[in-house]
């Protein structure tokens, strides 16, 4: 029998009891009395909940909190500039997850900012995956971790270590933890898909481009959300957890880590936390959201959609709802479609996602590539770039958005471990719908008609077929 709500951070799996047939008989005998009793409290509570809450209820092990204020940041000089604000008002704790941690000015800032607040009082906890932040894995040590280590008041934890050669393989290296979040003083949360590296956390305005400079040097498009309200305990529980789990020293949970929490207005939203193989929370909770679009559906995201999603936007479509889809370049493009210099994986995978979204486009999806606005800092031919995504984003309806780590791929849905927020909440989702908007309203749309799409067909066909499946990022 399954037991609903709880840890989210359990697997279906630890939340099976197993009875003998002993018992089981035994309860067949007295007419499973308790099971009817906890059926017909399941329909109750069916009836009292909205079809997509049930779904989201069900498949996600998560609930709905309410008395949350939320804000969505697109854009990623202000994301920056935020963060550090919210650094250095820190009062007692700060703790912080990434997935990647890259050399990188931002990255040095981070650190400094880290030791700063440290050695001011706050106590600093600080994990990383260990294979794609380069810190544990086959005798490798991150500097910028070192530097944190070496701080009394900072504690710094590498999530899935790789100690040999013998600990290689598939598993290994799929089964990661992605996500990024950041709580200050239990009192304020950032779900985000920003890692820490320049392209996540530089305007496109602020780095300069010419038609040679490299793609890793261009900035990307990410999304945070920021959390004040009672669902900031959760996301510091998760934190808690994953830090425990891992082996991390005891944190005790006293009220600079899991203090009183007030109601921040009255906006609803629930953390949707997948937890590798252990789960499909992800997945459900993207496919719970489309099969509730009656109107409209934003979707911002660059990786190949897994299966399961691929069928439930043809559902979709079928319903005659209209799909937008924001993507970019896993190569990053001039404004004639040419690409920056970038290295071959990346022009690679580009190709393999693009052939990946040509059934979409044959189907009805609306496709664009982001452009963004022009910039005296930008004399790359045309004035203009075509970026890489990296957020993760689906908005339906005005109503119900989700923001956090989790792409729509089959990595995320299976293989890494996630957080997104799903805010249910009509303000906030027409917000961020509108800034979606005004983003597609400036972007290329995608024509299987063009001289753009054409060109490069016979490349997406080829990296589409050979690209290994298994690999997918």
């Amino acid at each position: 029998m399954t037991a609903r709500g709880g840890d989210s951070e359990r697997s279906r799996a630890e939340k099976v009891g197993i009875i003998s047939p002993e018992e089981a008989l035994s309860r067949a005998f007295a007419g499973f009395a308790a099971e009817a009793d906890q059926a017909a409290e399941m329909l109750r509570q069916r009836e009292r909940s909205s079809a997509l809450d049930w779904r989201l209820d069900q498949t996600t092990g998560s609930v709905l909190v309410p008395g949350n204020s939320f804000h969505a940041e697109l854009d990623n000089e202000k994301a920056r500039l935020r963060l550090f604000e919210a650094l250095d008002e820190a009062r007692a704790t700060i703790h912080i997850q990434f997935y990647i941690v890259r050399p990188s000015d931002f990255t040095e800032r981070l650190v400094v900012s880290l030791i700063r607040r440290a050695r001011a009082g706050v106590k600093v906890r600080f994990m990383v995956d260990a294979l794609y932040s380069d810190e544990d894995v086959l005798g490798r040590v991150n500097p910028l971790i070192q530097s944190l280590k070496q701080e009394k008041n900072v504690e710094a934890l590498a999530l899935h270590p790789i100690q040999s050669s013998l600990e290689v393989g598939m598993s290994s290296l799929k089964k990661r933890d992605h996500r990024k979040l950041m709580i200050i003083d239990g009192e304020r949360a950032f779900v985000s898909g920003r890692n820490a590296s320049d392209e996540y956390y530089l305007g496109f305005d602020e780095v300069p481009v010419h038609d040679n400079t490299p793609h890793e040097r261009i900035p990307w498009l990410d999304a945070h959300v920021e959390i004040s309200g009672l669902l900031v305990r959760q996301v510091q529980e998760t934190f808690m957890r994953t830090w425990h789990r891992n082996g991390g020293k005891t944190i005790e949970p006293d009220q600079s880590v899991l203090p009183e929490l007030r109601p921040a207005v009255s906006a609803g939203g629930r953390l949707v936390v997948h937890r590798g193989l252990a789960d499909t929370n992800g997945l459900d909770m993207y496919e719970s959201m489309f099969d509730a679009a009656r109107h409209h559906v934003y979707i911002v995201n660059d990786f190949p959609i897994v299966h399961a999603l691929e069928r439930a936007i043809h559902r979709v479509l079928a319903r005659g709802v209209t799909v937008k889809l924001l993507t970019g370049n896993a190569a990053s493009r001039r404004d004639d479609g040419t690409f920056f210099p970038a290295p071959m994986h990346r022009t690679l995978f580009e190709y393999m996602v693009k052939a990946k979204l040509e059934p979409f486009l044959e189907a009805g999806v609306e496709i664009y590539e982001l452009v963004p606005p022009p910039s005296p800092n930008v004399v790359a031919r045309g004035g203009r770039f075509r970026p890489y995504v990296h957020a993760k984003i689906v908005s339906i309806d005005g109503l119900v958005t989700s923001i956090g780590s989790a792409n729509l791929d089959a990595t995320a849905s299976f293989w890494e471990s996630e957080a997104n927020v799903v805010v249910q909440d009509a303000e906030f989702a027409t917000a961020v719908e509108a800034t979606l908007q005004e983003l597609i309203d400036g972007s290329v749309v995608l024509d299987p008609d063009s001289e753009y799409w054409k060109r490069e067909r016979a490349q997406r066909a080829v990296v589409g077929r050979l690209w290994p499946g298994a690999l997918y990022s």
